[in-house]
């Protein structure tokens, strides 16, 4: 049995920087819609956070290797985006009772 440890990890590119460039873009085209979305608040505001909600799970799920998408997994994002949707339009309360009953 290996250890976790055993071997030493290789690093892809010249280190921290090999992506700067992409990293650098995505600030480029994101920045600005996060302080629009920030300007309009409200909706606007709230549809930014759950859609990088979602960017966040599906990342989060690819990196633990888990298959994205399955109907069981689309049927959780559909119920959790109608959650989100109510608790937006009806307040919190609502939300919350439709995540208990979710």
């Amino acid at each position: 049995m290996a250890h976790a440890l055993s071997e030493p990890v290789k690093q892809a590119g010249n280190g921290r920087w090999s992506d700067f460039g992409v990293r650098l873009a995505s600030a480029a085209v994101l920045g600005p819609i996060a302080l629009l979305a920030l300007w309009f608040g409200g909706l606007a505001w709230s549809a930014l956070i759950i859609v990088a909600l979602i960017g966040l799970g599906t990342e989060w799920a690819r990196l633990a290797g888990h298959k994205i998408f399955t109907p069981a997994a689309f049927l959780l994002a559909a119920g959790l985006a109608g959650v989100a949707g109510i608790a937006l339009v009806a307040g919190l309360l609502a939300g919350f009772v439709a995540l208990a009953v979710l």
